[in-house]
């Protein structure tokens, strides 16, 4: 047996051996839980915050909510790795491999064997964990009414959503380079049914500036990150959902934000909508903090039956692409 697999069959049976042994890095969000959960948590009522997160949610999101929660305290105490689970490990080893096999079919098309890109950037969130959608409940009554993609990025989450109606998919998405990928993306997959739009979506309407971080445009956020670099800035337009809808007289059953933190500003132009249509909500809820402990209770103190879960996608990180499911009952 040569040197390469007697090191690999003996980290084999370390693993088998001992299902707790495996360590993941705080990734990109070191940051954000030093400069921001830590604050939030020491000047606020935990107890409180957390009871009110935890209300009526189902085991499976007390157990997600626990587990990133005891992850950051473990983490502000000790500074370094934290343990992941048997499970948690075959699941991101199992995402790591499918993420690598994306093949090259020409200048700007890629494709996993579903799917095409015209970039190399298949996001595990969407291509492996379906952005949760298998955990709708009633899919059905999707069929005839039209979604909402706010930070639509490339289009590659509106790919997935475009399948749960006949209706149209909206893809909101405010920067020029991001929003020309959505269209190829578009033609590229032939999707009739996804509509691009060159607008940001939030409080108010308003021309701002929003700053853009690293090559592939992923992190485009109107808040200024000073722990990032290589930012370039745009300016944008934005409008707010409800006159959007009352513009285009849209009867809405799905609105997905993942928005970098600018959630509840988005939450704030679309409340009317929300009130009055009650779509299913898939909003990421984990950029900030504030987010994380309240969008759920906002949404929950507007009595509008919503039932909510909160998921986790399978990723190396404490707070990755953490999602809240509201869906009424």
């Amino acid at each position: 047996m040569n040197l390469k697999k007697f090191i690999k069959s003996k980290l084999s049976n370390f693993i088998n051996e001992n299902p707790l042994k495996y360590f993941s890095r705080l990734n990109t969000h070191k940051k954000m839980v030093l400069n921001c959960y830590k604050e939030y948590m020491e000047t606020n009522d935990l107890n409180q915050l957390f009871r009110e997160l935890a209300k009526d949610l189902d085991e499976q999101s007390i157990a997600t909510i626990t587990t990133i929660l005891s992850r950051i305290q473990e983490f502000l105490l000790k500074n370094k790795t934290f343990l992941l689970t048997k499970e948690e490990a075959e699941k991101i080893s199992h995402a790591n491999f499918l993420n690598k096999n994306i093949v090259k079919l020409g200048e700007n098309i890629y494709t996993n064997g579903k799917y095409y890109l015209p970039v190399n950037n298949f996001l595990g969130t969407i291509f492996i964990d379906n952005y949760f959608i298998e955990e709708i409940e009633h899919p059905e009554k999707l069929k005839d009414k039209a979604i909402i993609d706010v930070g639509a990025y490339i289009g590659d989450s509106a790919l997935l959503l475009s399948k749960l109606t006949n209706n149209n998919v909206y893809g909101f998405e405010p920067v020029s380079s991001n929003y020309e990928k959505m269209i190829n993306t578009i033609k590229l997959n032939n999707c009739t049914n996804i509509i691009p739009v060159k607008q940001g979506l939030g409080s108010e309407e308003k021309t701002t500036k929003i700053n853009i971080y690293g090559k592939t445009g992923t992190t485009c956020s109107v808040i200024k990150h000073q722990n990032k670099a290589n930012c370039i800035q745009e300016e944008i337009r934005t409008t707010t959902l409800d006159k959007y809808v009352n513009e285009n007289n849209l009867n809405i059953g799905l609105i997905k934000v993942d928005i970098e933190g600018m959630e509840k500003d988005f939450l704030k132009g679309a409340e009317n909508t929300i009130k009055t249509q009650k779509p299913v909500l898939l909003l990421s809820v984990y950029h900030t903090a504030e987010d994380f402990f309240t969008i759920k209770p906002l949404i929950d103190s507007w009595n509008l039956g919503y039932k909510f879960k909160i998921r986790k996608a399978t990723k190396e990180s404490i707070l990755d692409d953490t999602i809240l499911i509201a869906e009424c009952r």
